[in-house]
């Protein structure tokens, strides 16, 4: 994980929040993680929220490929 976190303190990032869902994999592709996202994003956006970032360990193709069908885009792997 990058570990300079200055850059969340500006003003400018006060509606970006970061997201780590975790589904066990017994309980993977039944809807439940659509679920809790679609419902997190609904909270989100009454809070003012206005973007959201998921926070992915890579490699996880099935997280990569899940966020993407979810709307997500890639913007930035980071490598420590």
């Amino acid at each position: 994980m990058h570990t300079d976190q200055k850059h969340r303190e500006r003003i400018a990032y006060q509606w970006s929040v970061e997201s780590s869902v975790y589904v066990h994999d017994d309980y993977q592709r039944i809807g439940i993680g659509n679920a809790l996202y679609s419902a997190l994003i609904d909270i989100l956006k009454l809070q003012g929220f206005r973007n959201l970032y998921a926070v992915i360990n890579l490699p996880n193709d099935k997280s990569v490929v899940f966020h993407e069908k979810m709307g997500f885009d890639i913007l930035l792997p980071i490598k420590v």
